[in-house]
């Protein structure tokens, strides 16, 4: 998963711009996931928002530093099935704000 995150962060931006700004919660889920994998392994943040910075479009820019730093607030869990826990939590919290905005 962190190499996915890591594709997608580093993708060029003209995939990442396709998709309508907030209209994917999976997409949001797919890196609210990924974001937190990286999270608990300690992951230098700004080396995910130097990645980041460079998604082209605006609202996906966005979209992945609110949850970088929303990530970056949580605790990092020692056992493995506490970082696992965490990790599942997060995407779903994620997934759940965003449907509740009423975007799918």
């Amino acid at each position: 998963m962190k190499k996915l995150l890591l594709a997608l962060l580093m993708t060029p931006p003209v995939v990442l711009s396709s998709p309508a700004p907030n209209t994917n919660c999976e997409l949001e889920y797919d890196v609210a996931w990924g974001v937190m994998e990286l999270r608990q392994e300690h992951f230098p943040m700004p080396r995910l928002v130097e990645n980041a910075q460079g998604i082209e479009n605006v609202d996906n820019r966005l979209m992945a530093f609110a949850i970088i730093y929303k990530a970056y607030e949580e605790h990092v869990w020692g056992s493995p099935q506490g970082k696992k826990n965490a990790v599942k939590r997060f995407a779903n919290e994620v997934y759940m704000q965003c449907i509740k905005r009423g975007v799918e």
